[in-house]
């Protein structure tokens, strides 16, 4: 499937009506709109799922905008894991993989250029391949975890596709302490 989408996120925006936001585009008479439309929606599905998992393996399905009636993302995980967290697609296979939480989506289009083949998901990337865990029996790939490019403590975030980072290196960096920038020799 070519990229449909502007920024590395995936996003399905695009597969909506343009006039009023809120249905998918449906062609059934028209068959190469159908056959890509079906392409799209298979796709997503398969996006939702994996941020459902996500969701659940973060904690955050216990997080109170599922529980708050006033909230527009109550008793709606697909949503709220779509609204919460990155997927990206995987240049080398394709396929989406999870890239962190959507809170660094600002700093990501302010600090880089996109670059569609810096996106590679833990199958394809070089990860484990020296030996390393290359996939887990229970949960495959989805699951492994990172440490921290800048400290080496385990990771909770994945910004921008392509870094690593723990929280307390990530709460720098969301505050203007960039440690994207510094020498190696300034890093804890």
């Amino acid at each position: 499937m070519k990229n449909r989408w502007l920024s590395p996120r995936i996003v399905f925006g695009f597969s909506m009506c343009p006039a009023c936001k809120e249905n998918k585009i449906d062609a059934p008479h028209i068959e190469p709109i159908n056959k890509l439309m079906l392409s799209i929606n298979s796709f997503e599905k398969e996006v939702r799922e994996k941020a459902i998992l996500r969701i659940k393996f973060e904690g955050m399905d216990k997080d109170e905008e599922l529980k708050n009636a006033n909230s527009v993302y109550f008793n709606n995980p697909a949503a709220y894991a779509m609204f919460k967290l990155a997927y990206y697609q995987c240049f080398k296979c394709k396929l989406a993989y999870f890239g962190g939480k959507k809170d660094c989506i600002r700093a990501q289009q302010e600090e880089q250029v996109y670059k569609p083949e810096e996106l590679v998901c833990a199958s394809c990337s070089a990860v484990g391949v020296e030996g390393g865990i290359k996939s887990c029996k229970t949960h495959g790939t989805d699951f492994i975890e990172f440490k921290c490019r800048f400290c080496c403590n385990l990771a909770q975030w994945f910004c921008w596709g392509t870094t690593h980072f723990c929280e307390d290196c990530h709460k720098r960096q969301c505050k203007g302490d960039y440690v994207s920038k510094k020498k190696p020799s300034e890093l804890p």
